[in-house]
């Protein structure tokens, strides 16, 4: 059947057949001398990637990346959005991704990455904090430009500092 369908239906079809994990990434953005985000270089993929995971059974996503974040740079991070919050007793208010995405990882499964924008709260990273990463660097708006990047990470970077200055100017960041 797979075979009649059109190419753009039967790529569809393909994706559905696909596992789907569930991950929580975060764009960590420094506005305070020049506007820099916080990646990490994968070694499995040899290139750089903003910090985060997969979703733990049971886990909401705001506590994976700060978790992720923590585990991956030894950071500890604040999660920024500009949602309202109308927590009360029976519901609490999550943050609003910045980005979400369907990524393909390989033949047989996809991740719906939820990406979060962040700021520091508090640590030192550490270059030694995961066994995944073969280092961890701040990129200024230059080098995001002009680094080797997958486009959809240079993107994304560039969609966070946009957020954090909007943010900034609203006092929300």
């Amino acid at each position: 059947m797979e075979q009649t369908l059109a190419p753009a239906l039967r790529k569809t079809v393909s994706q559905l057949k696909k596992a789907k994990h569930f991950v929580a990434t975060a764009y960590i953005v420094d506005l305070q001398a020049e506007a820099k985000v916080l990646l990490l270089k994968h070694k499995k993929l040899n290139t750089w990637l903003p910090p985060g995971g997969h979703i733990d059974e049971g886990e909401l996503p705001d506590d994976c990346v700060i978790r992720e974040v923590q585990e991956e740079t030894g950071l500890k991070i604040k999660l920024l959005s500009d949602a309202f919050d109308v927590s009360d007793n029976q519901t609490e208010t999550l943050h609003t991704p910045l980005i979400m995405q369907l990524e393909d990882i390989d033949s047989e499964h996809q991740h719906i990455d939820i990406i979060y924008l962040a700021s520091v709260v508090e640590g030192e990273i550490n270059q030694n904090a995961h066994r995944e990463h073969a280092g961890i660097k701040w990129f200024s708006e230059l080098e995001l430009k002009q680094g080797d990047l997958w486009n959809n990470v240079r993107e994304d970077a560039f969609v966070a500092i946009d957020k954090a200055r909007e943010l900034k100017e609203r006092g929300l960041f």
